[in-house]
């Protein structure tokens, strides 16, 4: 075990690499935030509805986008593996091109679901009057689908080159453009058509759309990019370059989106619980979901930095960033605690007056969910970071097997007995969903020192 004066170099590299990925998802988070924020302003079933709406949109839309993750992933292997390869910028432009023909495929299939999403919640016996505010909500999230993935096809790329501003840089010229449009729309400001809940979609959809469109003509005129071959009058598509972006991600698609899955469910479950624990979920998932991006970020750029550092064989370096993020995840959770801890109530003045008696009860669910949702988002950056690491050593097979085993298999009937067998209600539902996280961190830290010693045993044969 080094000590943290060993290990700050990769600290250091690590934090600077993630913090404008992380970044760059905190900012489409808050977004997401305010438009919910708008949402609020229209009443209790609205909120409820988008938490039912969302957790089905977030589902489908992460399961696609995760599957690019392995578009930098790859690309990384072949821009550090450079010095060895006789083309290897046409080999990463041969990659770019192919990700847009697996966006396009992506975008098809999860497209004729989302916009059946209403149906969706029907078949899981929503409340009618809930599921009718969603119907154009999913609708307009179809349609943005396949702009989104092409965006994040081209955020993938320029992280699999080492550049990790350029997300950053487009998502926070975006984001007035998304919140004005969310805001005109969900409420109907400036002679806009009030959407409702609808007007975030179609908010998402607009702004998108015409961003796809800008983004991939400054890819075309961009002289510093024409050595990668992004774009020949004979285009690079190969099958075999989609089937190994596809192997690679996959396997992180359907654990993430069955994870999220999960988690559908168990919104799902707290739905028949009554509006005020969903309301709550709802508040709560907003600041939860602020945290998950931001370790989401950490642990994509550790996968990444990985694969260009197993290109060159570095397995003692691979040990010592797996230490190192580590320790970063718990210096972040101390903070949070500390924030949770002083401005609690200053987060839930933003979508309630905490001082009303009219909300107690939603009050009191909110500050619970509050201190469990900590619980599971630690476990839960343990077990990422464990699963990052595989990943960037081109395992996703493992992450994806132990992830789904342990929340279908143990937090859900933990989540479902706690409930239900104990008589806990909501919060005995949230409490029992923490199991399946601690017991996936442990198995996948196995895992992940048995890979990596028998790499290195490899090598030294």
């Amino acid at each position: 075990m080094n000590s943290l004066t060993q290990l700050a170099p990769r600290i250091k590299t690590i934090s600077l690499f993630a913090l404008p990925i992380s970044m760059t998802s905190l900012v489409n988070i808050l977004a997401n935030f305010f438009a919910v924020f708008f949402v609020a302003q229209l009443g209790i079933d609205e909120l409820a509805a988008a938490t039912l709406a969302s957790s089905t949109h977030i589902t489908v839309l992460v399961t696609v986008t995760a599957v690019l993750y392995a578009v930098s992933i790859l690309i990384s292997h072949e821009y550090s593996s450079s010095s060895t390869q006789e083309h290897p910028q046409k080999n990463i432009g041969a990659l770019f091109q192919s990700s847009i023909l697996v966006s396009a495929l992506l975008s098809g299939a999860a497209g004729v679901l989302l916009w059946h999403g209403d149906k969706i919640l029907t078949l899981f016996g929503q409340d009618e009057h809930l599921v009718s505010f969603t119907t154009h909500y999913f609708h307009y999230a179809a349609c943005s689908l396949f702009p989104n993935l092409v965006a994040m096809s081209v955020g993938q790329f320029y992280l699999g080159i080492g550049n990790s501003h350029f997300g950053l840089i487009n998502a926070l010229i975006r984001l007035p453009f998304v919140l004005f449009f969310s805001y005109v729309l969900v409420l109907g400001r400036l002679d806009f058509p009030k959407m409702g809940l609808t007007g975030v979609t179609c908010a998402n959809f607009i702004v998108n759309s015409l961003y796809c469109i800008i983004i991939l003509m400054y890819l075309f005129f961009n002289k510093k990019l024409k050595p990668y071959l992004l774009f020949r009058q004979r285009p690079l598509f190969r099958w075999i370059l989609c089937q190994r972006i596809l192997k690679l991600g996959i396997p992180i698609g359907v654990q993430f989106g069955a994870e999220l899955l999960v988690m559908a469910v168990m919104t799902f479950l707290l739905g028949f619980m009554g509006v005020i624990p969903l309301a709550a979920s709802q508040i709560v998932s907003q600041f939860s979901l602020l945290a998950i991006m931001l370790v989401l970020g950490l642990t994509q750029a550790t996968s990444i930095l990985i694969s260009g550092e197993f290109a060159k064989k570095n397995l003692y370096l691979i040990k010592e960033y797996a230490q190192a993020i580590q320790t970063i995840i718990q210096i972040f959770f101390v903070f949070l605690a500390l924030i949770f801890l002083m401005f609690h109530n200053l987060f839930l003045s933003l979508f309630m007056n905490p001082a009303d008696e009219h909300n107690q009860q939603l009050k009191y669910y909110a500050l619970v969910f509050f201190a469990i949702s900590f619980v599971t988002m630690y476990f839960d950056a343990v077990r990422n970071s464990f699963s990052a690491i595989l990943r960037g050593v081109h395992d996703s097979q493992s992450p994806m097997k132990i992830g789904l085993l342990s929340l279908w298999c143990i937090s859900l009937p933990c989540a479902c007995f706690f409930a239900f067998g104990l008589h806990w209600g909501a919060i005995g539902l949230q409490s029992g969903f923490v199991s399946g996280f601690f017991v996936a961190s442990l198995i996948l830290r196995i895992k992940m020192h048995r890979i990596l010693d028998n790499h290195i045993d490899i090598i030294r044969r």
